[in-house]
């Protein structure tokens, strides 16, 4: 074979590899980010089961309370042992059932929590896909200038509203699970 020949064979043979390469490559890429999409949809279907089960829970502590509230009334109008004891249980089973919702409502806190980080962090990148004016297309416009001190005000303005958000996230479980109040 002529030299001619054989360079024009080596340039077919490496685009053919490099093609290959980079089908291959494209294909892999597309089947783990469709398999990510695939996890991000179950938990997110995972978290609005448990958030739709935890409503349905309020919804019969309120019922609980109302009930309760009418039997602790017709207890103080009727005070015979039979009664005030029927409405001690009623009180008993609301107070369960009240703390039991509750703490239904710990995985929600909780992937509230994760969420709200992510939209922080997300900012920048959402700014700059749709040219929106913000703190994020800021702070990287800033960080293409080389104008670390407004970089450093940004992270230190996510870094604190991220703090914020898990002291509050960590709060609100006080709130909602009894397990995790503190003790007097």
């Amino acid at each position: 074979m002529r030299r001619a020949d054989l360079e024009s064979l080596s340039v077919r043979i490496a685009l053919a590899v490099g093609f290959v390469g980079t089908l291959g490559l494209w294909l892999y890429t597309n089947y783990a980010f469709t398999q990510r999409i695939e996890t991000v949809q179950r938990d997110a279907a995972a978290v609005a089961a448990r958030y739709t089960n935890a409503q349905e829970l309020l919804a019969t502590v309120r019922a609980q309370v109302l009930v309760s509230s009418v039997r602790v009334r017709d207890a103080l109008l009727d005070p015979t042992p039979a009664a005030l004891q029927q409405c001690r249980e009623q009180l008993e089973k609301s107070s369960r059932i009240t703390t039991t919702t509750l703490e239904g409502y710990v995985p929600v806190l909780t992937t509230a929590g994760v969420v709200f980080s992510f939209l922080i962090s997300a900012n920048v990148v959402v700014e700059k896909v749709f040219s929106w004016p913000g703190i994020g297309s800021y702070a990287l416009e800033a960080l293409v200038a080389s104008d670390y001190a407004a970089v450093q005000g940004f992270v230190l303005a996510v870094a604190a509203l991220y703090v914020l958000i898990n002291i509050a996230i960590d709060i609100l479980y006080g709130v909602v699970d009894v397990r995790v109040r503190l003790g007097g």
